[in-house]
C-alpha cells in the first residue's frame, strides 16, 4: 500500500527533496528524498515505538544513525544496507553495552561488552560470540584472560582468583581441560598439576607432590616421634606469588600478557590496547612444544615449536604484510581481500578468513597463501567459487600440512579434478589437525569426499581425546 506523501516533488510526481510519508501500518518517514526513495537524512518512526535516526541510502539505513528501541535500548554507528556494520555501541536498559566491531548485524571484531551484574570482557567477537583472545573481569574480583571459542573458555589461558588462587592450563567447554596447573596463594596447600578432564584433576594422571620454595613444608620434614610435621603457614608476601612464580618459568619469560598486580582497574580503551601489544599466544606456543617433547608427540612439539618461532616475530598489521607479499609478487593486491582483512588487526590477531566471491585468479590466491603462512593462529578459511587451480590446490595442501593451526577449510563450489580431491585426501590422512573440509558444489567423485569426510572426522575425534590419550600412554 502506498503511503501519504507530503512535501518536494520532482517534475515527474515523486518526492524529492524534503517531505514525510506515512503509511497505513503507522510506519513514519521524515527527511530527504531523491527520485522516489528515501535517501540522504531521515528520521524512521515505527509502529512498535522502535526509531532511527541517521543517514538513509536508497530507503535503508546506510552510514552513521542512531536506532532507539521501544524498551529503552539504543544503538548508535555504522550501518550498511539496513544492518549494523563497522564501529558502533549497543546499550540496553539495564546497563549493559557493547562497544566495538559489527559485521551484518552481528557482533564482531574488538570490542568491550560490559553485562548488568559489572563484569566486562574487552576482546575479539565473532557471531555475537566471544571468539578469540579476550580479558573477562568478573565483577566477583576473579579475571581470565586467554582464548575463547564460541562464547566459552577453550584453549590456552589464565584465571586469576580475587583471594590469589589461579589456573594456567589448557581450557575446553568452558572449563579447565588437558593439561594444566591450579596455584594457591597458601604455600601449605599443594600445587594441583596434571591433566584435567571437564574441571576435574585425574587421580590416575596426578603428579606427586612436590614442596615449594619458600614454604614451611620445604624446610619441616618430620616431628621428634618420626610422625610428618604439621606444615604451618608462615608464608607472608603478596597473595599473587604464584603468578610471579609463573612468569619466572622459561616458558613464560618475557610474555608478561597478564595486567599485574590488578588486572581490574584498567580502563576499557587500556585493556585493549594491552590486548594488542601483549598476546599469550607466544607462550602458549613454547608451553604446547615443551609438553609435545615431553610426551613424545613429535608432530605436536614441531608444530608448537614452528608457531612458538612465529609468534617471536614482530607483530605487523595483517593488511601492510598482505601488501608487502603483493610487492614482493608484483601483483595489484585485491580490493576484496584487504577489504575483508580487519584494519587494525594484527596478522596474529587473525583467527578466521571468509575470501569467498573475492576472484584474485591463480597468482593472487598464490600470493594471499603465502601470506596466510604468516597469520600464526587463523584455523578456519573460507575459499568458495575461487575457481581453483590444481596449482592452487597443491599450495593449499602445502599450507595444510605446515601451518600450526590452519583446521577447517571451505572450498565449496569450485571446480575440481579427481586428482586435486587425492591430494586433499592425502593431506586429511597424514595430517592429524586438519578437521574439516567442505566440499560441495566441486563435482569431486563421491568416494573421494566420503574418504576425505571419513578421516576428517576421525581426526576431529582423535584431537578431542588426544589430551586424555597421550596422558595415558606416560603413566
Amino acid at each position: 500500500m502506498a503511503p501519504r506523501y507530503e512535501g518536494e516533488l520532482n517534475k515527474k510526481g515523486q518526492p524529492h527533496g524534503t517531505g514525510t510519508a506515512k503509511w497505513g501500518n503507522g510506519n513514519v518517514y521524515t527527511g530527504t528524498w531523491c527520485n522516489g526513495a528515501q535517501h540522504g537524512a531521515g528520521k524512521f518512526s515505527f509502529r512498535g515505538g522502535d526509531s532511527y535516526e541517521g543517514q538513509v541510502k536508497y530507503g535503508k539505513r546506510d552510514g552513521h544513525g542512531v536506532y532507539r528501541y521501544a524498551d529503552g535500548g539504543v544503538y548508535e554507528g555504522a550501518f550498511v544496507d539496513d544492518l549494523e556494520e563497522g564501529e558502533g555501541k549497543r546499550t540496553w536498559d539495564t546497563g549493559e553495552y557493547y562497544e566495538g566491531g559489527w559485521k551484518r548485524g552481528e557482533m564482531e571484531g574488538r570490542a568491550v561488552a560490559v553485562s548488568g551484574n559489572g563484569d566486562r570482557y574487552a576482546g575479539w567477537f565473532a557471531a555475537s560470540a566471544r571468539e578469540g583472545k579476550g580479558r573477562l573481569d568478573r565483577a566477583d574480583g576473579s579475571t581470565y584472560i586467554g582464548y575463547w571459542v564460541d562464547g566459552v573458555r577453550e584453549g590456552r589461558g589464565t584465571l586469576l582468583m580475587r583471594n590469589g588462587d589461579g589456573y594456567h592450563g589448557a581450557w575446553a567447554g568452558d572449563a579447565p581441560h588437558g593439561e594444566g596447573t591450579w596455584y594457591f596463594s597458601t604455600p601449605a596447600k599443594p600445587l594441583q598439576k596434571g591433566v584435567w578432564v571437564k574441571g576435574v584433576l585425574n587421580d590416575e594422571f596426578k603428579p606427586k607432590t612436590q614442596p615449594r620454595p619458600g614454604s614451611c613444608s620445604a624446610l619441616s620434614t618430620s616431628s621428634a616421634d618420626g610422625a610428618p610435621a604439621p606444615v604451618v603457614n608462615d608464608f607472608n608476601t603478596d597473595t599473587h606469588w604464584w603468578l610471579e612464580e609463573l612468569w619466572n618459568e622459561e616458558a613464560l619469560s618475557g610474555d608478561h600478557w597478564l595486567s599485574y598486580p590488578d588486572p581490574g582497574t584498567a580502563t576499557a580503551e587500556e585493556v585493549i590496547a594491552d590486548l594488542a601489544a601483549k598476546s599469550p599466544y607466544n607462550a602458549a606456543s613454547a608451553m604446547a612444544a615443551d609438553e609435545a617433547d615431553a610426551i613424545g608427540a613429535s608432530p605436536t612439539r614441531a608444530a608448537g615449536k614452528q608457531a612458538a618461532a612465529l609468534h617471536g616475530s614482530r607483530r605487523r598489521l595483517a593488511r601492510e604484510v598482505y601488501l608487502d607479499c603483493c610487492r614482493q609478487r608484483s601483483l595489484a593486491p585485491s580490493k576484496g581481500i584487504v577489504d575483508v582483512l580487519p584494519a587494525k588487526a594484527t596478522t596474529h590477531d587473525v583467527i578466521r578468513l571468509d575470501i569467498s566471491h573475492t576472484y584474485s585468479g591463480e597468482t593472487g590466491l598464490l600470493c594471499f597463501m603465502q601470506f596466510l603462512q604468516q597469520c600464526p593462529h587463523i584455523y578456519e578459511l573460507a575459499l568458495q567459487r575461487q575457481s581453483l587451480t590444481p596449482k592452487c590446490i597443491a599450495a593449499l595442501c602445502t599450507l595444510l600440512e605446515t601451518h600450526p593451526a590452519l583446521k577447517n577449510v571451505d572450498l565449496s563450489h569450485n571446480f575440481m579434478a579427481h586428482a586435486d580431491g587425492k591430494r586433499l585426501a592425502h593431506v586429511c590422512s597424514t595430517t592429524p589437525k586438519v578437521e574439516n573440509i567442505i566440499l560441495e558444489g566441486t563435482r569431486l567423485n563421491r568416494g573421494v569426499v566420503t574418504q576425505i569426510a571419513v578421516r576428517c572426522t576421525a581426526n576431529k575425534k582423535h584431537n578431542f581425546l588426544g589430551c586424555r590419550s597421550a596422558a595415558a600412554a606416560t603413566s
